[in-house]
């Protein structure tokens, strides 16, 4: 299969990136309704928040055979759930948390769309490719140290309410969103070079 134009890789992931981007419009809709539907039925929210802490150990697994070896389950990370009361300033902070992530997600696939079309139309280095990637990049390292900001404000928070008896809460940067902001950053770079050369070429034509 070739990669640019009609009928290529491109465009079917040019198909895909604007289903997935309609579809996340849609569930983020879907998401509001379900929010402001349980504030009005059960008063409450079960609100789940990722959390690391140190190794612990949570599980015995035992050996199918008789008198065989069991295996401990250590985890790192999990959800706590919260139940908090569905008040309007509850409803803000969650619409407000959530909608940035939201906003985070619908931005990268809008770009992704709009780069697989220009590779669909055998555009792969137009000079507002170079931008979204830059974009992209920008936004997943804003997003991992933005995320790690959170993390610290998250977790003095819970230790101001509750009592973590054998946890130690953990502070885990985002380094794959980070590492792959890097990288775009040096895909950009091809971009430029890539688009340096087409107008030469067409200088030269």
């Amino acid at each position: 299969m070739k990669i640019l134009g009609n009928k290529s890789l491109s465009a079917f992931l040019a198909i895909v990136a604007t289903l997935l981007f309609w579809a996340e419009l849609a569930a983020g809709s879907v998401f509001v309704v379900m929010l402001f539907t349980a504030a009005h039925i059960r008063k409450a929210f079960a609100l789940q928040v990722p959390i690391s802490y140190s190794s612990t150990s949570m599980l015995q697994i035992y050996s199918a055979k008789r008198n065989g070896d069991f295996s401990i389950l250590n985890t790192t990370d999990g959800i706590l759930s919260i139940h908090i009361g569905a008040s309007w300033q509850n409803i803000m902070i969650l619409l407000t948390g959530y909608g940035l992530l939201f906003a985070v997600v619908v931005m990268i696939t809008y770009q992704l769309k709009k780069i697989f079309g220009s590779f669909k139309q055998n555009q792969p280095f137009h000079k507002s490719n170079m931008y979204r990637v830059r974009y992209i990049a920008f936004v997943l390292i804003s997003y991992s140290v933005i995320q790690w900001l959170f993390v610290i404000a998250v977790n003095k928070i819970l230790l101001q309410i509750f009592i973590f008896d054998h946890l130690d809460l953990t502070y885990n940067f985002n380094i794959n969103c980070f590492l792959m902001g890097i990288v775009l950053l040096a895909v950009e770079g091809i971009f430029r070079t890539g688009l340096a050369l087409e107008e030469d070429k067409e200088l030269v034509i």
